[in-house]
């Protein structure tokens, strides 16, 4: 895990609030297929406590530039 000072360095934003979009350096974005199965995504916006709501296609529409896959173990209570 990065320390907070990492990731503050690396997005410029805090533990907690880093958003994929905006950050100050160029990282890659990945986002687990499964996620796309939702009516709507909640994703963060560089500042706690707050978050823009998308759908699906709104949120490719963001991020096209987003890698979609298979990238997180299911949770075997789901």
């Amino acid at each position: 895990m990065a320390k907070p000072e990492e990731v503050l360095r690396v997005t410029g934003f805090p533990i907690g609030a880093v958003a994929p979009v905006g950050t100050a350096t160029d990282l890659r974005v990945l986002a687990d297929e499964r996620i796309f199965a939702q009516p709507e995504i909640s994703m963060g916006v560089g500042v706690h406590k707050a978050a823009v709501i998308l759908s699906p296609d709104g949120l490719k529409q963001a991020l096209p530039q987003m890698e979609i896959g298979a990238f997180a173990e299911p949770n075997p209570r789901s």
